[in-house]
């Protein structure tokens, strides 16, 4: 062999570690009815960016139902007519329209884990980039924050597989 030869490295993959189970999370502000109403008209949509105050829906009465905090609507359940009281929510917001991952890890998984690295996350229909956020401890879930525009379409509680890739 030449003594010249140049050696030429090949591209690695980073190794990976896989969730044992996740889920998408985030914090979601019910909506609830006055004691007693008839819906009049639907002002807001599904999926619709709302801020604190804007309004919703106005009952029979004058009653307004205004959003009590920014963020994505993500449950409207309501028809025009409808009769509506206290037993179940009218709507649902997804406070500040945030989105995070929480998945479970095994113990030499977890022990592998670094704040920082970078991980993929799927669920049924998207492949989303994510970021170890935060750890507690190996009985814990991790935080994973999700990186780029990905809000539309995820909502809290769905199930997703997650893999990190290790440093």
């Amino acid at each position: 062999m030449n003594a010249h030869a140049v050696v030429r490295l090949l591209p690695t993959r980073p190794e990976r570690v896989g969730a044992l189970e996740a889920w998408i999370d985030g914090q979601i502000v019910e909506v609830m009815a006055p004691p007693r109403g008839v819906v009049e008209r639907v002002v807001a949509a599904k999926d619709q960016l709302v801020e604190r105050g804007d309004l919703l829906l106005q009952l029979d009465r004058r009653v307004e139902v205004r959003a009590p905090a920014a963020g994505r609507l993500i449950g409207l359940d309501v028809l025009p007519g409808q009769l509506v009281d206290r037993s179940r929510p009218l709507a649902s917001i997804l406070y500040s329209n945030d989105l995070w991952v929480l998945a479970r890890f095994g113990p030499e998984q977890f022990a592998r884990l670094r704040l920082g690295q970078h991980a993929r996350v799927h669920t049924d229909a998207h492949v989303l980039a994510g970021r170890v956020g935060g750890m507690i401890g190996p009985r814990d879930p991790v935080l994973l924050d999700l990186v780029g525009r990905h809000r539309t379409a995820l909502r809290p509680g769905m199930n997703a597989s997650v893999t990190v890739e290790l440093d």
